[in-house]
């Protein structure tokens, strides 16, 4: 198929998701813009990937959306690189998308994280500004960071905000997140999410903030590299 052809799928596709479901801005081969993404750029990975090392090896980009960070490992030497997301027509743009680009190392399935994909295992698992509010408030995160920590063999990349306000952030009555939580991690009116993503993984998982430090006190989220002890 001739790339103005795959252009056209592209832009149709993307007309149809409408922009509440394009969260990274879509380009073009040369370029071009296709779509404006309505996330917040700093929340996702540098143009360098944080310095992560992807050459050969395998990636799987948990709630993937069209692929962005899916393209941009592979770009950065991935082998094999597969994208999910619970939205099937997310998961059929993105998979345009990869054949516009060129990258045949990039697959997108239909799928939901939390109930498993066939016990299929990586080298690196990413869950790229996955954890959020909605998250929290449904009592997922922890369920979250297991089911990335199942499908890595060696490391996961993670981006999140460290730290919640209960009253600014959360907007959750008192005493509400104590049900969801330990309530060490809920104290001085924030919840630290941060904090309970370590001592969640700490068993299995070492991790590094890679976010500079330069960037840490106006960052939204921080970008978290656990490697598996």
């Amino acid at each position: 198929m001739n790339t103005d052809v795959l252009l056209r799928e592209v832009v149709e596709r993307l007309a149809g998701l409408g922009p509440d479901r394009v969260w990274r801005t879509v380009r073009a081969p040369g370029g071009a813009v296709l779509a404006e993404g309505t996330g917040w750029d700093e929340d996702g990975l540098p143009e360098d990937m944080g310095g992560v090392d992807f050459t050969g090896k395998s990636v799987v980009d948990v709630g993937c959306n069209l692929g962005h960070h899916c393209f941009m490992a592979a770009r950065h030497g991935a082998a094999q690189v597969l994208g999910i997301d619970m939205d099937p027509e997310v998961t059929a743009c993105a998979t345009a998308l990869a054949k516009l680009y060129d990258l045949p190392q990039v697959r997108f399935e239909t799928a939901d994280a939390l109930t498993g994909i066939g016990g299929r295992t990586f080298d690196i698992s990413m869950m790229i500004d996955i954890i959020g509010r909605g998250i929290i408030l449904k009592g997922k995160a922890g369920d979250f960071l297991d089911a990335a920590a199942a499908l890595a063999t060696s490391e996961m990349l993670h981006t999140m905000r460290p730290i919640y306000s209960l009253e600014r952030d959360l907007d959750c009555p008192a005493g509400f997140l104590e049900r969801l939580y330990p309530e060490r991690f809920i104290r001085d009116g924030r919840f630290h999410l941060l904090e309970f993503a370590l001592d969640r993984l700490n068993a299995d998982w070492s991790a590094t903030v890679l976010t500079p430090e330069a960037d840490l006190g106006h960052k939204y989220k921080y970008l978290v590299r656990f490697t598996r002890r």
